[in-house]
């Protein structure tokens, strides 16, 4: 069950985050618009016209006012279902009238609910169905019945009018609350949640029914990336969630090592893998076998660098900060058509920071995106040694589970030998090949109990139909009392 509720929208709202969220949850999207709260008013329609022009999407009109025919039809057509504002009673009574209840029961599609239509698919929620003005202000504010979808009993508009009479309403329904303010939604699916905001100082509140319905802000979860902000993690993290239509706090951390150990506490993040210059980023692979995370997502980013200096000469550079990474990256520059002293660092960022408070005998290796930003004497784009340089970042969790839903996956796995003679990864290796997996990488590491002893990093590149013989090859070698494997995850591009 995907849901996306909705407090409402203030007139001078200028941010259009909610929507962008709504409006990523698929290419080019089927949208069903459903007015019924405004009895399916010519203003209403008109506001959702120029709503959703705004978005490469298709859309339909659900006008249950008007003896609709085909209802099913466009429930089937649709990928997002969005129900829009007016008089809650109004909106469940027409639900209920065609049976549309059942139907967002069982579908998976996107439902999206503002105002009157968050209120319809919780089980009860706080509206003005009922309410009248008097000098400016509104009263009578009730709680309708609604469909039930999520078992929450709800309020929208929840900085605007008397709605803090919403307060009590948790505790007499028994059952948990939550209270959106205007320019706030909140997505809700089976493993997660999300708050969006079209206001930063706007908030969403819940009602917690196991703590005597205390009062408690909705906050994001939090991501940890190798900062700081405009690192290539940086790009890769903000890529990750765009492309997952997800919302995290990003925080930054000023190293690999201190990015791995902030997931004990955050349960994710995102670390650089691999490269496809110089390999793979060892300090990664160790942490993965080490602790107990899971590789749950991956993506590669096009890594280009830039060498940049206030110098008037590139004669006159002395000094070059580069992270230890891109200095392996761009070996040929720097040392060999040059002959800088360099001066190591833990992250690209760093490195520009560095330079920015040096004098003009310095100069930089920086991502080429930061480049742009800036106005510096020298400076030289795709300095790289090779103009194909990409690098691999890994999404790394706790608790999240990969959702496999791509042809293309991947596994990662760490195989310890518990004995020691010739050829004991050779019997491994051919256990592989009898399930008919497809290794593309094996990398020993060492154990740090002795010399000469070695673990193995395993990846293995499949399809999705073949998941099947990776998992009977992995519990054949798990049965084998010569090894010990642990997966550390499975996973899409």
């Amino acid at each position: 069950m995907r849901i996306v509720l909705i407090g409402g929208r203030d007139t001078d709202s200028k941010s259009n985050n909610i929507m962008d969220f709504i409006m990523n949850y698929k290419i080019n999207p089927n949208v069903l618009l459903v007015p019924a709260a405004s009895m399916d008013s010519p203003k209403s329609i008109k506001n959702l016209n120029i709503l959703f022009n705004n978005y490469k999407c298709n859309f339909k009109y659900l006008l249950l006012y008007e003896n609709p025919k085909g209802i099913n039809d466009l429930l089937n057509w649709a990928d997002i279902i969005y129900f829009s504002g007016g008089n809650t009673k109004h909106l469940v009574d027409k639900v209920l009238e065609y049976k549309i209840d059942k139907y967002l029961k069982e579908t998976n599609k996107l439902i999206v609910g503002i105002s009157a239509g968050m209120n319809m698919l919780a089980y009860a929620g706080m509206g003005d169905s009922y309410s009248y003005t008097d000098n400016f202000n509104t009263y009578n504010y009730k709680m309708v019945k609604g469909i039930g979808l999520i078992n929450y009993v709800v309020c929208p508009h929840y900085d605007t009018g008397n709605c803090y009479v919403f307060n009590d309403e948790p505790r007499n329904y028994k059952l948990p609350g939550l209270a959106l303010e205007n320019d706030t939604a909140l997505y809700i699916d089976d493993n997660s949640y999300c708050v969006i905001k079209d206001k930063k100082n706007r908030s969403v509140y819940r009602f917690i029914k196991e703590e005597d319905y205390r009062m408690d802000v909705v906050a994001n979860k939090s991501i940890a990336v190798l900062g700081p902000e405009g690192t290539f993690c940086d790009v890769a993290c903000k890529d990750y969630l765009k492309n997952n239509n997800k919302q995290f706090n990003i925080k930054y951390f000023p190293s690999i090592r201190k990015t791995i150990e902030a997931i004990d506490d955050i349960g994710i993040g995102v670390i650089p893998f691999e490269n496809s210059l110089d390999g793979y980023v060892l300090e990664a692979i160790d942490s993965l076998i080490k602790n107990d995370y899971k590789i749950i997502y991956e993506l590669d980013e096009k890594v280009e660098f830039a060498f940049v200096s206030n110098a008037k000469r590139i004669e006159d550079v002395k000094n070059v900060f580069v992270q230890f990474k891109a200095k392996a990256e761009c070996i040929d520059f720097l040392t060999i058509k040059n002959h800088f002293n360099l001066i190591i660092t833990d992250s690209n960022m760093i490195s520009l920071n560095n330079l920015l408070q040096s004098d003009d005998t310095y100069g930089a290796i920086i991502p080429l995106h930061k480049a742009k930003e800036y106005s510096f004497n020298i400076n030289i784009d795709n300095i790289s040694d090779r103009d194909s340089n990409f690098t691999r970042f890994v999404v790394v969790s706790k608790n999240d589970k990969p959702a496999l839903d791509k042809d293309n996956i991947k596994c990662s796995l760490c195989l310890f030998m518990k004995l020691d003679y010739p050829g004991i990864l050779f019997d491994a290796l051919k256990l592989f090949n009898e399930y008919k997996v497809n290794l593309n990488a094996i990398i020993s590491r060492p154990t740090k109990e002795a010399l000469g002893k070695y673990n193995f990093y395993i990846e293995i590149s499949s399809k999705k139909d073949e998941i099947k013989n990776i998992n009977d090859c992995i519990k054949a070698i798990s049965l084998d009392d010569r090894y010990e494997i642990k997966n550390l995850g499975m996973y899409s591009r």
